[in-house]
């Protein structure tokens, strides 16, 4: 891969760009996850991070293609009911009764290889738990944005990219970004975005087992 073309640098609508935004969150409580001992939690950290992506062709052939496979279904959340069903074959061993941090990822990149591209599929898709100490680090590849190291602390605030972003419990946080892809002979202008919350603390009865593989994405 190598730099957008000059044609590409001329089109005015497109110029990369990163904004991060923090919002307020309405009916969080404001306070740590009950936990009896270092072994027993009641309550966990439920974090969300949601996003996708998506390609536009910039000069050359057009070699993006839409994902057409299905994964296997992870989980689905409920956010009004505080309900967590996540697939029993895929997380056989359950969750652990010291886990006081969950993180539920879903994120849709374009994927770019040697000769085409794939949009659509989800290609950070899971659920990721933790224990009180140390403070859980969460380390993820989010498509054209790269890495993104998310460590929630025991206030629940949330620090990203060691320091980059620094946001507290009661907010989240919003990403957008634009940046250029080229493949072969085609360049790209990739647009996607993401948001990161921590949804205060849910009761450990709010993960829920399910069963088989027919269930839709959450």
């Amino acid at each position: 891969m190598g730099p957008p073309s000059a044609a590409a640098k001329v089109q005015p609508r497109f110029r990369p760009y990163q904004n991060n935004v923090t919002i307020p969150l309405e009916g969080i409580e404001l306070r740590e996850p009950s936990c009896a001992s270092s072994s027993n939690c009641s309550e966990f950290y439920f974090i969300r991070i949601v996003g996708s992506e998506n390609a536009t062709l910039i000069e050359g052939p057009d070699v993006l293609k839409v994902c057409t496979s299905k994964p296997q279904w992870k989980f689905t959340v409920d956010l009004p009911e505080k309900v967590i069903e996540y697939n029993a074959s895929k997380y056989a061993g359950g969750f652990p009764a010291a886990m006081q941090t969950l993180i539920a990822q879903e994120f849709q990149a374009v994927v770019f290889g040697e000769r085409n591209a794939i949009q659509g599929c989800p290609t950070s898709y899971g659920l990721f738990s933790f224990g009180k100490t140390p403070p859980p680090s969460h380390r993820s590849i989010l498509g054209s944005y790269g890495v993104l190291n998310a460590t929630v602390y025991r206030s629940g605030g949330i620090v990203v990219n060691q320091g980059e972003i620094t946001f507290p419990l009661g907010e989240k946080l919003v990403v957008s970004y634009g940046s250029f892809r080229v493949i072969g002979k085609s360049t790209y202008f990739v647009q996607g975005g993401f948001e990161i919350a921590n949804m205060g603390a849910w009761p450990a009865l709010s993960l829920q087992r399910g069963e088989g593989s027919s269930q839709g994405q959450g």
